[in-house]
């Protein structure tokens, strides 16, 4: 039987065309029998299966072919139908991780084989089946019900359809010929940064923002991260919360949005809140070296200052912490630490395999009594790199060995006279001018580490990383 029209648009009329299938996305491609070669081509396939037409619009002036989009037409066997019935319920919630209940119900005409498997197949937000989902299935030879599930984290979306194909023959059946919607209820509360508090003050408000508007909003807090979380005294349900703790210690923050019509309750991303006790605090100073330079197996250093106020207690130990790439320190990482009651410098390292990023933080917290302190207040650039990795096109230079153990020569066939070596922190440790074509870098006596040498020219600098071991 014929399907509907195709017709082709081209940008410009095509000195020749060719409609051509193909029985697998993306091709290959077979011509019709006989070919078929006007603007227009009406869908007849004498065998079942599922097909992907195109039309190759040809320019001979430019020797240039173009394939169009493809049409899936779907050909069903003589003498069979599955009809997908009227699907009730919508709208359907879900959340990032709660899938939907749906029921499919299908009639169908003429007989499929014993060991048949009907399948209910979700289309995409716009109707479209190129790339259905497989959402429930009914081992039948009958008509029936399908118990499906509308996944979670399926988008939103009003014009889903759900239709029904069985395997034994295969079939693909009509949808349900109505829209269905879908809601990807969410919640997410910010700003998400950690805070860091004194008893009894104020930190920054907490705003939830919804996808949907909940029936009702709770606030909660836990002392360890992911819970079990408690309600506040009084309960908190606005859409905004200010964070303020009687007792010192950590907290994590979460609004609980209630979604009555659906009956789901969504849990936000958590915010660290770290409350100290009254009158103590530790501020981190500024760090120098950034960017900081690692690879796989050479860490950095780095130089962590802060100042107190109030006292510590004896045997307290301070320790510097390295956020994530992005500033966060809800897993943040332990990289020195200092024995101390009084303000100092702790001396650090940066780990080896810590992946590249622009906005790290460092802070410094304390043991006795437990004290968080306020980050450097700075984003930290720290860059993972090959120890062979040479930041510069330039093929002039060469750098060898890599690794040393101490002598380092270039061979310069270029205009650089001026080197200048730094180690990871971003201290000048040797220097040297020369215009000989093989220059010498005698860096025995340096520590082991990673080592950034800048090749300077009147016109340019060139930058070549390397080892010592």
């Amino acid at each position: 039987t014929d399907g509907t029209e195709l017709t082709v648009n081209e940008s410009s009329t095509a000195s020749s065309r060719e409609w051509q299938y193909a029985t697998t996305p993306g091709g290959p491609y077979s011509s019709f029998t006989p070919t078929e070669t006007v603007g227009t081509y009406t869908p007849n396939f004498a065998s079942a299966g599922t097909y992907y037409v195109v039309c190759v619009s040809s320019y001979s002036a430019h020797s240039i072919d173009i394939t169009s989009n493809e049409v899936q037409i779907i050909v069903n066997p003589v003498g069979l139908s599955i009809a997908t019935g009227t699907i009730s319920d919508s709208p359907f919630a879900v959340t990032a991780s709660a899938s939907a209940s749906v029921n499919v119900p299908y009639t169908i005409t003429g007989t499929f084989n014993a060991g048949n498997v009907f399948t209910a197949y979700l289309s995409d937000a716009s109707g479209s089946f190129a790339s259905p989902i497989a959402i429930g299935t009914l081992a039948s030879t009958a008509d029936g019900n399908i118990p499906a599930s509308i996944p979670a984290g399926t988008p939103s979306g009003t014009a889903y359809r759900i239709r029904v194909e069985s395997d034994n023959p295969t079939f693909t059946g009509a949808d349900n010929g109505a829209d269905l919607e879908v809601i990807l209820l969410t919640n997410s509360i910010a700003p998400v940064a950690s805070q860091t508090i004194t008893v009894g003050t104020d930190g920054t408000e907490l705003t939830v923002n919804e996808s949907s508007t909940a029936s009702s909003r709770e606030w909660q807090y836990a002392t360890t991260p992911g819970g079990p979380y408690s309600s506040f005294t009084p309960t908190e349900t606005v859409g905004t919360y200010t964070p303020n703790f009687a007792i010192a210690g950590t907290y994590y923050v979460v609004c609980v949005s209630s979604y009555s019509a659906h009956t789901i309750d969504i849990t936000s991303n958590e915010v660290q809140i770290n409350v100290n006790p009254v009158g103590l605090s530790i501020a981190t100073g500024t760090i120098s070296g950034s960017p900081f330079a690692v690879t796989a197996s050479e860490s950095a250093s780095v130089s962590v200052p802060y100042t107190i106020a109030g006292t510590f207690n004896a045997g307290n130990v301070f320790t510097a912490y390295l956020s994530d790439a992005s500033g966060n320190f809800a897993s943040s990482i332990p990289i020195g630490t200092l024995a101390s009651t009084a303000d100092g410098t702790i001396t650090a390292n940066i780990p080896a395999g810590t992946p590249s990023g622009n906005a790290y933080r460092i802070r410094v917290e304390s043991d006795n009594p437990v004290v968080v302190g306020i980050d450097n207040g700075e984003d930290l650039t720290i860059t993972l790199v090959s120890s062979t990795e040479i930041l510069s096109t330039n093929n002039t230079l060469n750098l060898y060995p890599n690794p040393s153990n101490g002598n380092v020569y270039i061979d310069n066939t270029g205009e650089y006279y001026n080197f200048e070596v730094y180690n990871a922190i971003g201290q000048m440790v040797f220097a040297i001018e020369s215009y000989e074509s093989k220059v010498l870098l005698d860096l025995n006596g340096l520590k082991e580490g990673l080592y950034i040498v800048n090749c300077i020219s009147p016109t340019d600098v060139k930058v070549i990383k390397f080892i010592l071991k």
